[in-house]
């Protein structure tokens, strides 16, 4: 059922959001500074990325301490094994996706040394960290609990893992139907892991294989 004291848990979630988004923002500045190749570039992006750091703390500890109820220690063999099987399935649904629409070309943008790092930092090692624990750790700790009629349990995790996975697809602006897709099944798949992982290591750690392969690409 849906967690008592919504409202309070609402601006809860809302307030992490807010400053997820914000952080994504100045992420995108300090990568566009890169981009002109500014004087004051580094100073931008390493305050960015010790104000990063201390929110990624800060969002992990929340969720550990206050919002997690459910501390049971993981199976970390059955985690691997889900890990592996949504990364198969992740490439495999990338492959169908390149031959549907035959589409072999590689990025024409050319990028400065710069760009390349602070994406890897910005996008490759926090963006996937604070987006997991915020639209998996922090949404599905708030909102829904498992309930005893399997039924309602199957109908609850379904709805949990469309809500959370069109609140992170959102995270990444409005684009095209051919990108907004695979991030949106990325994101179910991301729900799925954390539910049956009860961690919200697995679904980072298949976040960053997807960016880190993104990333790849810019070469």
């Amino acid at each position: 059922m849906i967690a008592p004291h919504f409202l309070k848990r609402f601006s809860i979630f809302f307030l992490g959001l807010v400053l997820a988004f914000l952080f994504s923002g100045l992420a995108s500045f300090v990568l566009y500074l890169c981009s002109i190749n500014t004087n004051n570039q580094h100073i931008w992006a390493i305050s960015a990325i010790a104000l990063y750091i201390i929110f990624i703390f800060t969002i992990i500890w929340i969720w550990r301490t206050r919002l997690r109820e459910d501390k049971s220690t993981p199976n970390v063999w059955n985690n691997i094994l889900w890990l592996f099987v949504a990364t198969v399935v992740m490439l495999t649904m990338y492959w169908g996706l390149n031959e549907l629409s035959n589409d072999y070309q590689s990025s024409q943008n050319t990028y400065n040394t710069f760009t390349l790092v602070y994406t890897f930092v910005f996008y490759v090692c926090f963006a996937p960290i604070v987006e997991e624990t915020i639209c998996r750790g922090w949404f599905l700790s708030l909102f829904f609990k498992p309930s005893n009629d399997v039924a309602i349990n199957i109908v609850l995790v379904v709805v949990s893992c469309l809500v959370s996975s069109y609140i992170s697809t959102m995270m990444h602006g409005f684009t095209d139907l051919k990108t907004l897709i695979p991030i949106f099944i990325n994101g179910c798949i991301a729900a799925i892991l954390y539910l049956k992982s009860n961690t919200i290591t697995v679904p980072i750690i298949f976040h960053t294989i997807i960016n880190a392969i993104a990333w790849i690409s810019m070469f």
